[in-house]
């Protein structure tokens, strides 16, 4: 009876251990929990002879707990492998990395996106870098149908001409990729208003006209990190975004409509639904040797 009541004192901890440690340390956590199971052999006997059994068990479940939060919370060596960094499942990884493409046409239009979904990813996409530790990032999400619609004009307005001009000069490529994406453009524009979200990534704090470019490109770089790992938990999630910039040349008109102040900037508009289907390919890009140099130019 005893050994079946320590079996079950155990049993939680190990499976918390399971969870929270990588794979590749679970050897180490034999050893540990091996010096556990004795120690809990010789207290079984002492439990046995004793006036207060329970209180015995308790005292052993209440160690048992200790153990169990050092090594799963703090900096312990058998929370991680030999070099000191978590290990990820790279054919996970890279499939996600590799397939969370710009969604047009495979965005659910009549399925709702629940908030709670949409607050998870920002909780995620706030963890990218900063500049300075600046953290100006601010999001507006727009769920209201009526203000979605408003937005969705203002980009038609600005996208009309150009995608159209584009759509025709990728016609005249020939390029099968390039052609795929601006028709998917033109549909997205037609029907950006049916979105059931809009995210609008934005910076507190406008800078000058006559901003060098270091400045801006640090501003830049403190929010577009955290746009592209929205996207990647959104794409985790079951969800599909594409980042568009076209109504930002109607950025006064669209700050009007939201109610921004003067000191926020926008910086996107990202539709945001379920996708149809999660198989998603890697797109076709050149080979990274005819692109990338060393040390020179």
């Amino acid at each position: 009876m005893m050994q079946s009541e320590l079996a079950l004192a155990i049993q939680p901890s190990i499976e918390l251990q399971a969870h929270c440690l990588p794979e590749t340390a679970l050897a180490h956590l034999c050893i540990v929990w091996m010096g556990i199971v004795w120690m809990g052999i010789v207290l079984i006997g002492n439990v046995r002879t004793s006036t207060y059994p329970d209180r015995r068990l308790n005292r052993l479940r209440h160690v048992i707990k200790i153990i169990v939060q050092y090594t799963a919370t703090s900096q312990h060596p058998f929370q991680f492998p030999a070099g000191g960094s978590m290990t990820f499942d790279l054919t996970v990884t890279d499939k996600l990395l590799s397939t969370t493409r710009a969604v047009r046409k495979r965005l659910d239009l009549t399925r709702p996106v629940p908030r709670k979904l949409i607050e998870e990813c920002l909780e995620l996409a706030v963890q990218a870098p900063t500049g300075s530790n600046s953290q100006t990032w601010r999001w507006l999400v727009i769920d209201d149908a009526g203000t979605r619609k408003a937005l969705a004009d203002l980009y038609r307005k600005a996208a009309g001409g150009y995608l159209s001009a584009a759509g025709e000069q990728a016609e005249a490529t020939g390029n099968a990729q390039t052609k795929r994406v601006f028709s998917s453009a033109i549909y997205l524009m037609e029907h950006l208003h049916e979105a059931p979200v809009h995210l609008i990534p934005c910076v507190e704090g406008r800078p000058p006209a006559n901003t060098p470019s270091p400045m801006m490109a640090g501003l830049f770089g403190s929010i577009f990190p955290a746009v592209w790992s929205f996207q990647l938990a959104a794409r985790s999630r079951g969800l599909g975004t594409a980042l568009t910039t076209l109504h930002l040349m109607h950025e006064k008109e669209a700050a009007q409509i939201l109610g921004l102040p003067d000191n926020v900037m926008q910086v996107a508009l990202l539709p945001v639904a379920y996708t149809l289907g999660m198989d998603f390919k890697r797109a076709e890009r050149p080979p990274v040797s005819t692109i990338t140099h060393w040390n020179k130019w």
